[in-house]
């Protein structure tokens, strides 16, 4: 064979290999359509008592996942911090009344005044602080459609996490919800296309918006791209349409998302199964 024949060979076998590529390359096709199966779309939007609204997306039959800010009281809270934060309060009001009480009976000179009145200052905060805490109750979020359509469904804030992540855990009737996956591990790369989803200021229908994922800033990502009030707490998707991560915040320059990967590590809480 000359070396014509090879390079019209090599050419024609690279120019297959490519087609060959191009054809299993994985199509970025996810957009909100009409959901299927006669159930409501994945992606929902939230709104608390206050009329406050973000984006959520439903993840299982029994939960929704949204951005942690978007929530305040959840039942972890008030079934294990709360508590304990109720009897340290009580355990301070109780001192503080001792030290009352030995100020104004044990105390001379004229510095006693000042010094009771500080720690009465201190108690009266201790005690509204106290009775302010006594009226939370956990989150009770109304549950409305791609359509801004009352579902009926209502959801309470299970867990949340604001720290190095920004999530939350919500829980709900959800059956009649169609469900978006989970990324089984967090393989994006520096200029990866995602994909950001949400309610865009609040109004519907929800719409999805391409970002590239430039670097991870303490845990929390950061991509070229814009986010808009109102999407906070909806999905992030890889080209697979698989959820890599939360829509947290809105920086100038671009967008800030969580990461979704090991947040389902927590006991009672793990990922849902494919």
């Amino acid at each position: 064979m000359n070396k014509k024949n090879v390079i019209k060979l090599t050419l024609t076998i690279a120019a297959m290999l490519a087609f060959a590529l191009y054809l299993n390359a994985p199509e970025y096709k996810y957009d909100i359509t009409h959901p299927v199966n006669d159930k409501h779309h994945a992606i929902i939007q939230i709104k608390n008592n206050n009329g406050y609204n973000c984006s959520a997306f439903v993840i299982d039959d029994n939960r929704a996942v949204t951005a942690g800010h978007c929530v305040d009281v959840t039942k972890y809270f008030m079934d294990t911090t709360y508590k304990q934060l109720m009897k340290n309060s009580e355990e301070i009001q109780r001192k503080a009344i001792l030290m009352l009480h030995k100020i104004k009976t044990t105390c001379i000179g004229p510095y006693c005044k000042r010094m009771y009145n500080e720690y009465k200052a201190k108690y009266n905060a201790e005690v509204a602080a106290y009775n302010k805490a006594k009226n939370k109750k956990i989150d009770v979020l109304k549950v409305f459609n791609m359509y801004g359509e009352d579902t009926k469904v209502t959801a309470i804030a299970l867990y949340k996490n604001t720290n190095a992540r920004d999530y939350a855990i919500l829980k709900g009737d959800f059956s009649g919800f169609n469900k978006l996956r989970l990324a089984s591990g967090f393989d994006v790369n520096f200029a990866d296309k995602l994909r950001s989803c949400g309610f865009a200021g609040g109004l519907l229908p929800p719409v999805c918006i391409d970002i590239t994922y430039i670097t991870n800033i303490n845990f929390m990502l950061y991509g070229y791209g814009l986010l808009i009030k109102g999407m906070s707490g909806g999905p992030i998707l890889n080209e697979h349409g698989l959820v890599v991560g939360i829509n947290s915040s809105v920086p100038i320059t671009g967008a800030m998302f969580s990461p979704i990967i090991g947040m389902f590590n927590r006991s009672g809480m793990k990922r849902p199964k494919k």
